[in-house]
């Protein structure tokens, strides 16, 4: 299942990745820590975790020119002040949440139940670039490296 990234009129799309990993994580963890009397005690933040997605994938010449016009017009966008969200619809996995859904979900997709209350489904997310992206050469294939980190919901 692929990753489709778009900002403006220009979009790609991703699904020659080249691991098995889900590239989508959660930021920010839960933390344990324990007393001196060994009594347990979680921390973390207090607001929703936001996600963060690192990959590598293969891509061809046209991924690539793609994937380097959207970061040029994130950056642009980034400095002059204006929407700069990349716009990142993950098909690669299911987002599990509780009821009612919180994101916009991919277009002809449709949420599941899977215990009372909680759903799945494939949701859209706005991102900024982080890291890269970054090449590697690989026959008539190059490698990326990407790294997006959630910026704020989209709304469903």
């Amino acid at each position: 299942m692929p990753l489709k990234l778009s900002i403006g009129s220009l979009s790609v799309t991703f699904d020659k990745f080249t691991n098995t990993d889900y590239p989508r994580i959660k930021v920010n963890p839960a933390t344990v820590e324990y007393s001196a009397a060994g009594t347990v005690a979680l921390g973390g933040p207090y607001h929703e975790q936001k996600h963060l997605w690192s990959f590598n994938c293969h891509c061809d010449r046209t991924q690539r020119n793609l994937i380097e016009a959207i970061a040029a017009e994130f950056d642009y966008r980034r400095r002059n002040l204006l929407d700069a969200d990349i716009l990142l619809e993950d098909t690669t996995s299911l987002l599990v949440e509780r009821a009612p859904i919180s994101r916009a979900m991919v277009q002809n997709t449709a949420t599941d139940s899977i215990a009372e209350g909680y759903l799945c489904y494939y949701a859209k997310f706005k991102t900024a670039i982080t890291d890269g992206p970054k090449f590697a050469e690989q026959g008539r294939l190059d490698i990326l490296s990407l790294t997006l980190a959630e910026t704020i919901k989209v709304v469903a």
